[in-house]
């Protein structure tokens, strides 16, 4: 349960460095719910829809790894400090994720608004989120720019839980 995320160069100059932050503050439940900044552009719908695929991720989580307790903190801490968090964690409702819009706000290039597609395994945790532009788009342009102007790091290893 407590594999490394790994984030790509090209990702973290378009979202932001978070191997500065806390180790929860990286996490991406973590902070949705607790309202920490986000350079995606969400509307109020996105949002929902968003929390309610978190949530759902960590039920899910939390009944085949019950004896992770770091996983039962993080639900525990949400649940007390986030009411929305709590609220959708207790409907049990099952929120599967599909192929999504994400518009991101890039100090370097501005709005991008990219394809964000989850991709998941039958039979693991494993779970890979790719976010692509179509060639010849504003999109793939302001990441082939991103690709020049970004960090030159290959890769970094951090930590999920």
């Amino acid at each position: 349960m407590r594999d490394p995320q790994i984030a790509a160069s090209l990702w973290i100059s378009l979202f932001e460095p978070v191997e500065q932050q806390p180790i929860r503050e990286r996490n991406v439940v973590w902070r949705h719910f607790r309202g920490l900044p986000n350079r995606v552009v969400h509307t109020e719908e996105d949002h929902r829809r968003l929390g309610g695929e978190l949530a759902a991720d960590l039920r899910r989580a939390s009944a085949v790894y019950p004896d992770d307790l770091a996983l039962a903190e993080l639900v525990r801490d949400l649940r007390d400090g986030s009411p929305e968090f709590a609220e959708h964690y207790d409907t049990f409702a099952l929120a599967p994720r599909g192929s999504q819009p994400k518009t991101i706000e890039s100090p370097t290039v501005g709005l991008v608004t990219l394809d964000c597609d989850v991709l998941t395994t039958l039979d693991s945790d494993l779970r890979v989120m790719v976010y692509s532009a179509r060639p010849g788009t504003d999109a793939a342009s302001k990441l082939d720019l991103l690709r020049v102007v970004g960090s030159t790091r290959s890769g970094t290893v951090l930590r999920w839980w």
